[in-house]
């Protein structure tokens, strides 16, 4: 699979870009996360050198880099 890279504003409000091995989309209704309670939307995958990581879709940030017609899209493939 292709590598997914994207900004993303962590629990401290830190913006950093991400580069992660998608493999999984799914709406999460509870949460078990330290840093993340609300339900919601959630990208998982492997970010080299740090292993397995989920992200909150609505912790990804879209600022004047990020073309206004373009779309966040992956396939995942088995």
């Amino acid at each position: 699979m292709k590598p997914v890279t994207f900004k993303f504003r962590n629990h401290r409000g830190e913006i950093q870009t991400r580069t992660i091995v998608a493999d999984s989309l799914e709406f999460i209704p509870r949460p078990n996360m330290p840093w993340n309670i609300q339900p919601g939307w959630y990208i998982s995958g492997v970010e080299e050198g740090k292993g397995r990581r989920t992200f909150a879709l609505n912790d990804i940030v879209f600022d004047a880099d990020t073309h206004r017609n373009s779309w966040f899209s992956i396939r995942f493939e088995e």
